[in-house]
């Protein structure tokens, strides 16, 4: 490859990954520190069913609870369940944000979810009773791709509950890429083979 070649590869590549950082939703910051209050803009856990028992109070995604003391999140509110652990040890929620909040089974954002929406209070999903590992605010995905020969050009990206595919099709010689696209050419003079 060229260096120019290159260069545009990796800016298109910055770009695509630019634009899903952008996409990607910040968790709102007016409630106060995690306190074992369910204050407005937290999504909080309870220790027992019912939102009973100890809460655990957040404002942003976390990837890993931890599973000991002092290192993991931990149910900080009086009740059942003071200052365990959250990891698989959460019956039910309340988000009191203004986003989507993803609950999975698995550290790192993996596995098995359940989104619950802001308002909701209530149980966690038989999945998810008490195997909660990981929690994000406004959870976003997205993809790309792109192939010359014989033309594809595709992507996707999802946010929450809504989910936007993107398609292109060739028809008697014609490609057509519904919605906006940015159509660049880098090109340069191969100079010609030596004699053999």
């Amino acid at each position: 490859m060229t260096t120019t070649i290159r260069r545009a590869t990796m800016a298109c590549g910055a770009a695509v990954l630019g634009l899903i950082a952008a996409t990607a939703g910040a968790a709102p910051a007016q409630a106060a520190a995690r306190n074992g209050i369910c204050e407005s803009g937290e999504f909080c856990y309870y220790y027992n069913s019912y939102n009973q028992g100890s809460v655990s109070d957040f404002t942003a995604s976390v990837a890993d609870y931890g599973t000991s003391q002092p290192d993991c999140y931990e149910f900080k509110g009086p009740g059942a369940g003071q200052y365990q652990c959250i990891k698989n040890n959460a019956a039910s929620v309340w988000n009191r944000s203004t986003v989507t909040v993803r609950v999975y089974y698995n550290s790192n954002y993996g596995g098995t979810y359940m989104d619950v929406g802001p308002g909701y209070k209530g149980q966690l999903s038989a999945a998810l009773y008490n195997n909660n590992a990981s929690h994000q605010f406004n959870p976003t995905s997205g993809g790309g791709g792109f192939s010359i020969g014989p033309f594809s050009i595709g992507g996707s990206y999802a946010h929450s509950h809504s989910k936007e595919t993107f398609s292109s099709a060739i028809t008697g010689g014609t490609i057509r890429v519904p919605g906006v696209q940015i159509i660049g050419v880098i090109s340069q003079v191969v100079p010609l083979c030596p004699p053999v």
